[in-house]
């Protein structure tokens, strides 16, 4: 199967970023959800580092949402 998106740049800018970077989002939740599960799993985290650590991975993808 084959798909062909297709924005009007510039002004379907902020759409296509969304697009674009879709698997760093995707890859982003998966590593904070590891985050959390490795806090859970040994407790080697404060939950204010995992909260800042969770904070800091979603930050980076969302920013290149955006």
């Amino acid at each position: 199967m084959k798909i062909t998106m297709e924005f009007d740049l510039p002004d379907e800018q902020h759409d296509y970023n969304r697009m674009y970077f879709a698997g760093d989002a995707w890859s982003a939740i998966d590593e904070a959800l590891n985050i959390i599960r490795n806090h859970v799993k040994h407790d080697a985290q404060t939950p204010a580092e995992v909260i800042d650590n969770v904070r800091s991975v979603l930050g980076e993808a969302w920013g290149r949402l955006e």
